[in-house]
């Protein structure tokens, strides 16, 4: 049986490719974090263009009694749920 023993300048370079890979799997679940938001604001993006909210909602607010019509109409709670999903 033949055992290996690191030299320094070995376990040095182990320790410095630990370390990437650490960081690496950092940036990683950064990156996958981005992807997923970017996926969620394309879907939303697209359930308004496809008209998926109630056909009482019209976006974008432009006054604000467009934003009292909105809490009026978001008290039913069916319509909570269709726009709250997007």
């Amino acid at each position: 049986m033949s055992f290996y023993t690191l030299t320094a300048l070995d376990q040095s370079a182990l320790k410095m490719v630990l370390q990437h890979l650490a960081e690496i799997k950092e940036e990683q679940k950064l990156i996958k974090a981005s992807l997923n938001e970017l996926i969620r604001q394309q879907r939303g993006a697209e359930a308004i263009k496809s008209g998926q909210l109630p056909a009482n909602v019209s976006l974008p607010l432009q006054t604000a009694r467009d934003v009292d019509l909105l809490e009026e109409q978001l008290r039913s709670h069916e319509t909570y749920a269709k726009v709250v999903s997007v």
